[in-house]
Protein backbone atom coordinates (compact mmCIF):
# COMPACT_ATOMS: atom_id res chain seq x y z
CA UNK A 1 0.00 0.00 0.00
CA UNK A 2 1.74 3.07 -1.25
CA UNK A 3 -1.53 5.29 -1.03
CA UNK A 4 -0.44 8.69 0.17
CA UNK A 5 2.89 8.47 0.21
CA UNK A 6 5.41 10.42 -1.77
CA UNK A 7 6.44 7.94 -4.20
CA UNK A 8 6.82 9.28 -8.27
CA UNK A 9 6.25 7.43 -11.28
CA UNK A 10 10.15 6.56 -11.42
CA UNK A 11 9.52 5.23 -8.15
CA UNK A 12 6.76 2.79 -9.45
CA UNK A 13 9.13 1.52 -11.96
CA UNK A 14 11.44 -0.11 -9.44
CA UNK A 15 8.26 -2.19 -8.11
CA UNK A 16 9.09 -4.29 -11.36
CA UNK A 17 11.37 -6.07 -9.04
CA UNK A 18 8.63 -7.36 -6.69
CA UNK A 19 7.68 -10.45 -8.76
CA UNK A 20 4.68 -11.73 -6.67
CA UNK A 21 3.30 -8.13 -6.33
CA UNK A 22 -0.76 -8.48 -6.93
CA UNK A 23 -2.39 -5.40 -5.92
CA UNK A 24 -1.08 -1.88 -5.57
CA UNK A 25 -2.74 0.58 -3.42
CA UNK A 26 -1.65 4.71 -5.51
CA UNK A 27 -4.46 6.84 -4.50
CA UNK A 28 -3.14 10.41 -3.68
CA UNK A 29 0.28 9.96 -5.09
CA UNK A 30 1.88 12.28 -7.53
CA UNK A 31 1.98 9.64 -10.13
CA UNK A 32 1.42 10.44 -14.22
CA UNK A 33 0.44 8.65 -17.43
CA UNK A 34 4.11 7.31 -17.07
CA UNK A 35 3.72 5.11 -14.05
CA UNK A 36 1.09 2.75 -16.36
CA UNK A 37 4.11 2.10 -18.49
CA UNK A 38 5.95 1.15 -15.62
CA UNK A 39 2.55 -1.03 -14.45
CA UNK A 40 2.49 -3.14 -17.78
CA UNK A 41 5.97 -4.81 -16.94
CA UNK A 42 4.66 -6.52 -13.06
CA UNK A 43 2.90 -9.98 -14.68
CA UNK A 44 1.53 -10.71 -11.28
CA UNK A 45 -0.54 -7.53 -10.93
CA UNK A 46 -4.11 -7.73 -10.86
CA UNK A 47 -5.37 -4.34 -8.98
CA UNK A 48 -4.28 -1.06 -9.04
CA UNK A 49 -5.65 1.91 -7.30
CA UNK A 50 -5.25 5.40 -8.96
CA UNK A 51 -7.67 7.67 -7.17
CA UNK A 52 -7.07 11.23 -6.92
CA UNK A 53 -3.34 11.16 -9.03
CA UNK A 54 -1.97 12.56 -12.30
CA UNK A 55 -2.96 9.40 -14.33
CA UNK A 56 -5.21 10.87 -17.01
CA UNK A 57 -8.38 8.72 -18.39
CA UNK A 58 -7.01 7.99 -21.90
CA UNK A 59 -3.83 6.41 -20.11
CA UNK A 60 -6.21 4.00 -18.22
CA UNK A 61 -8.03 3.07 -21.34
CA UNK A 62 -4.66 2.42 -23.07
CA UNK A 63 -3.75 0.65 -20.16
CA UNK A 64 -6.66 -1.42 -20.09
CA UNK A 65 -6.34 -2.55 -23.37
CA UNK A 66 -3.42 -3.73 -23.23
CA UNK A 67 -3.91 -5.50 -19.30
CA UNK A 68 -7.58 -6.35 -19.69
CA UNK A 69 -7.22 -8.82 -16.75
CA UNK A 70 -5.68 -5.91 -14.24
CA UNK A 71 -8.90 -3.92 -12.76
CA UNK A 72 -8.49 -0.08 -12.93
CA UNK A 73 -9.64 1.58 -9.60
CA UNK A 74 -9.91 5.32 -10.50
CA UNK A 75 -11.72 8.60 -9.60
CA UNK A 76 -9.89 12.37 -9.89
CA UNK A 77 -7.78 11.32 -12.41
CA UNK A 78 -6.79 14.10 -14.55
CA UNK A 79 -9.05 14.41 -17.66
CA UNK A 80 -10.21 17.05 -20.17
CA UNK A 81 -13.12 14.11 -21.15
CA UNK A 82 -16.06 13.93 -18.44
CA UNK A 83 -14.57 12.82 -15.22
CA UNK A 84 -14.60 8.65 -13.84
CA UNK A 85 -16.09 9.76 -10.44
CA UNK A 86 -16.00 6.45 -8.90
CA UNK A 87 -16.09 3.56 -11.62
CA UNK A 88 -14.17 0.46 -11.53
CA UNK A 89 -12.29 -0.45 -14.61
CA UNK A 90 -11.41 -4.03 -15.71
CA UNK A 91 -13.39 -7.86 -16.57
CA UNK A 92 -13.72 -8.35 -12.29
CA UNK A 93 -16.10 -5.48 -11.82
CA UNK A 94 -17.86 -5.34 -8.28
Amino acid sequence: DLAGTNITSDGVGTLKACPSLEVLLLDGTRVDDSCLNALQKIGSLRRVSLFDTGVSVDAVDEFRQLRPLVRVDVGGVSTERKPWGQETLGSDRD
